[in-house]
């Protein structure tokens, strides 16, 4: 997945990880949802730390996590931000947190919904 082409949610993979059961994909994504909050105050803290353990490991949880529900431009950036972590890339910090927090922002609006 590419964060250019990369869907903001995708229904059809988060259904098919809950193996259809929309009840229960409502219920996983309001738990992604309540967990939101703090996977950006880590991340947001350890970028402004220049931390490339702490920024690795949020931004690996939350790809993983992103990826469960279909969240596939969260993935995405998610990935991104994780690689930098990885090399050590902390100039690049700045710039791949502005685009994760980005597509959260975007993301939340259309899962919410599906959470009611």
């Amino acid at each position: 997945m590419e964060p250019t082409t990369a869907q903001v949610f995708n229904e059809d993979s988060a259904l098919e990880v809950v193996g259809g059961d929309r009840e229960f994909m409502g219920t996983i994504l309001g738990i992604f949802l309540e967990e939101l909050p703090k996977a950006i105050e880590t991340l947001e803290s350890a970028v402004a730390d220049r931390n490339t353990d702490v920024v690795g490991k949020a931004a690996h949880k939350l790809k993983g996590e992103a990826g469960a529900v279909g969240a596939e431009a969260v993935w995405a950036a998610a990935r991104d931000l994780n690689d930098r972590a990885r090399d050590h890339e902390v100039d690049s910090f700045d710039e791949m947190w502005a685009a994760l927090r980005s597509e959260i922002e975007r993301l939340i609006p259309v899962i919410r919904p599906y959470c009611e």
